[in-house]
């Protein structure tokens, strides 16, 4: 996963309130993987698109300014 992605996606989850038995239920990911995430591991990028949609973000790479 691109790291500006992942770093929106481990603000979404820790500023979302919810747990990650509460993402689990809701996505299906593993809370092991959620959990290896949020310590500075990787995540796939079909694992981190449900967690977004179940936070109600967008995850969107940053424009390469010209």
């Amino acid at each position: 996963m691109i790291p500006d992605l992942a770093d929106q996606l481990r603000a979404a989850i820790r500023t979302s309130g919810k747990s990650s038995y509460q993402l689990r239920a809701e996505t299906g990911v593993a809370i092991p993987r959620i959990s290896a995430f949020l310590a500075g591991g990787d995540m796939g990028l079909k694992n981190a698109s449900k967690l977004a949609a179940a936070l109600g973000i967008r995850l969107t790479k940053p424009r390469l300014r010209a």
